[in-house]
C-alpha cells in the first residue's frame, strides 16, 4: 500500500470516528477527534503533494 493510501485510509477512519462522536454529543471527544483529524488531513495533504512534485 502506498503513502498516499495508508493516508487517505487513516483520514477516512478519522473522519468516520468523528462522526461517530458527533452523534454521541460528547463535546470533549469531539475536541479530541477533530484535532486528530486535522492531523491526518495535513499527513493527507502532504502525501498528496508528494506525488504531485514526483509525478507531474
Amino acid at each position: 500500500m502506498s503513502d498516499l493510501s495508508k493516508a487517505r485510509e487513516e483520514l477516512r477512519m478519522a473522519l468516520n470516528n468523528y462522526r461517530k462522536v458527533i452523534l454521541l454529543g460528547d463535546k470533549k471527544a469531539q475536541c479530541i477527534i477533530r484535532k486528530e483529524l486535522e492531523r491526518k488531513f495535513l499527513k493527507f495533504e502532504n502525501e498528496l503533494e508528494k506525488r504531485r512534485c514526483y509525478h507531474p
